[in-house]
């Protein structure tokens, strides 16, 4: 950091505080995140549960999904998976894309709610029609599995898609999966499979980059040179077209 945007950081936290001791909810908020993320302040989660706390009992839909975070992980709290569903309802039932989708996957899972997955598919859907990227990508794992929904593999695609052009790795990773075998009623396709598995090692680290690229050499095996050119090209010109 520059001393500059250090200062400048010093005076937006600053200002902010005031706004937040004020009462302010989406100041309370923004404070609530800086304390989470250790952003130009010492790292706490339970100084971070506490502006949280403030902004949602106001009805601020990002700080309610926030403290759904928060007792669903026990950071700053103990952990607490009911009271996580609650503060994630209170956040879904105001159009909070975030946790519309982490209700979706509570139901899904059966935590702490009993699993319901046509209930599920209606928050994932709710989240999904506003871009949300893993709320796309969840709801094509529940048609292309037939949960909640009947199968459809051309709806499971259709979200697939979706979440794959946002930049969501996870489902760029299945779409080259799907290209690769020729699964989910796409006609296999080494370029197309390769174009993905690209996209998606530039968005993973770790073990799940490691397996990727492993996959795609896997891929390049049966690939003429100009089927790479052409795979390569492919994935140049989507990043040139899409942001992350």
């Amino acid at each position: 950091m520059t001393k500059s945007s250090t200062q400048a950081l010093a005076t937006w936290l600053k200002d902010t505080r005031v706004h937040a001791d004020e009462g302010n909810a989406a100041a309370q908020c923004a404070l609530g995140f800086v304390y989470q993320e250790g952003h130009g302040v010492t790292q706490d989660d339970t100084e971070a549960v506490r502006w949280y706390q403030l902004a949602a009992d106001q009805g601020h839909a990002d700080a309610q999904d926030r403290l759904g975070i928060m007792y669903q992980t026990g950071r700053g709290v103990e952990q607490d998976a009911p009271e996580a569903a609650r503060w994630y309802r209170l956040a879904a039932d105001q159009g909070c894309a975030d946790a519309q989708h982490r209700l979706g996957a509570m139901y899904q899972e059966g935590q702490a709610l009993d699993q319901d997955h046509t209930e599920a598919v209606q928050w994932y859907r709710k989240a999904a029609d506003q871009g949300d990227g893993t709320a796309q990508y969840r709801l094509a794992f529940m048609y292309a599995n037939g949960h909640g929904v009947p199968q459809d593999d051309t709806a499971a695609r259709h979200w697939l898609r979706l979440s794959a052009d946002q930049g969501f790795a996870a489902a760029q990773f299945t779409l080259a999966v799907m290209y690769a075998d020729g699964d989910g009623g796409l006609t296999q396709d080494p370029v197309h499979a390769h174009m993905w598995f690209h996209l998606a090692t530039s968005r993973m680290t770790g073990e799940n980059r490691d397996r990727t690229v492993e996959l795609r050499a896997l891929v390049a095996e049966r690939m003429t040179p100009d089927q790479i050119r052409e795979a390569r090209r492919l994935a140049r010109d989507w990043e040139t077209t899409h942001t992350r």
